[in-house]
């Protein structure tokens, strides 16, 4: 059986990797793949680096299962900061957040996510949360961006060698 958790882990941090679309104003691809393979994350690809909106069938309006909901609420976000290119998994995450969830799920996995960006360090954010009674939407993680930031701290990882 397929580990739901990981396999959406394992999107976010290869769509960083990949330069996977998460600006949401932008309507000319809507995020399509991200969207498309979060509904099917149980059948996700070896290889996630192909970005052809052509290639992952998706239904605009159609709602993500409620086993993907979960699975993206228990993702473990320490792996997605140290493994994932900053600061893309943040927007690859604001694109799931802008997906049509039922109310409870969305309550849900906004309260997982709060909670663990609450542990690591995330004051602003933190603050913003608990004001809005532990739930968020994709615009309080801009949040994110300026908690996780510092000076010396590479976009990718993989460069942490030039520093």
């Amino acid at each position: 059986m397929t580990d739901l958790t990981k396999e959406f882990e394992r999107l976010i941090i290869e769509h960083s990797h990949a330069g996977a679309c998460w600006w949401l104003g932008c309507t000319t691809c809507g995020q399509m793949v991200t969207r498309g393979l979060f509904r099917r994350l149980d059948k996700l690809p070896d290889d996630l680096s192909d970005l052809d909106p052509r290639k992952v069938p998706f239904k605009l309006h159609e709602a993500p299962d409620e086993a993907f909901v979960e699975a993206a609420s228990h993702c473990d976000m320490k792996r997605l900061f140290d493994e994932a290119v900053y600061p893309d998994w943040i927007g690859l995450l604001g694109v799931i957040l802008t997906e049509n969830i039922n109310s409870e799920s969305h309550a849900l996995l906004t309260k997982r996510w709060g909670e663990t960006f609450s542990q690591m360090n995330a004051p602003s954010f933190t603050t913003r949360w608990k004001e809005n009674g532990y739930t968020l939407n994709w615009r309080d993680l801009e949040l994110l961006e300026k908690d996780f930031i510092h000076p010396r701290r590479p976009r990718n990882p993989r460069d942490k060698e030039r520093f």
